[in-house]
């Protein structure tokens, strides 16, 4: 069968012989690759969701830090612990960061230095770390001294220090 034959079977035959009809551009842009459009969709709604939230809850907001000085450490012990303490320094500085609005009213008396002594024995000079309770969403950026010393004191020297007296 020549080309001319083959082209006018064709013509005669109508579409069903040539193919199927081209795909229209607008169905082609929507259909091809659907997945990847569909997952990047639901990523880009994720992430306005949580950009947003982030905002109106001030997490995203705009950050400050502040410094306190001299903040008394408080030594945490067992209920009915009998032994006394003395914490050499008795208050540190720490420095914290967290959303502008809450940082401008933080107070000293809401971040509270302490230093563990559950586990000690009689002992002189222990060191321990400093820990510092601060308010949700706020973070401790450093205190100094990080570590403070511990030692046991006797009652007539706890009844010393409560009254002042040297």
């Amino acid at each position: 069968m020549g080309k001319a034959q083959r082209q006018a079977t064709l013509k005669r035959a109508g579409p069903r012989l040539r193919g199927p009809e081209p795909e229209p551009m607008w169905r082609r842009l929507l259909i091809r690759h659907a997945g990847w459009k569909l997952a990047s969709a639901a990523l880009a709604a994720l992430l306005w969701y949580t950009a947003n939230y982030g905002l109106e809850h001030g997490e995203l907001g705009p950050e400050s830090q502040r410094q306190f000085q001299d903040l008394p450490v408080t030594i945490l012990t067992r209920p009915g612990e009998q032994r006394r303490f003395k914490v050499t320094p008795e208050s540190v500085s720490v420095a914290i960061r967290g959303p502008r609005e809450q940082v401008e009213l933080l107070t000293s008396e809401e971040a509270v230095v302490y230093v563990d002594a559950r586990g000690i024995r009689d002992a002189r000079d222990v060191r321990r770390p400093v820990r510092v309770i601060l308010p949700p969403r706020m973070r401790l950026l450093w205190s100094a001294p990080n570590e403070v010393s511990l030692e046991t004191i006797s009652e007539a020297e706890a009844e010393t220090q409560a009254t002042g007296g040297d």
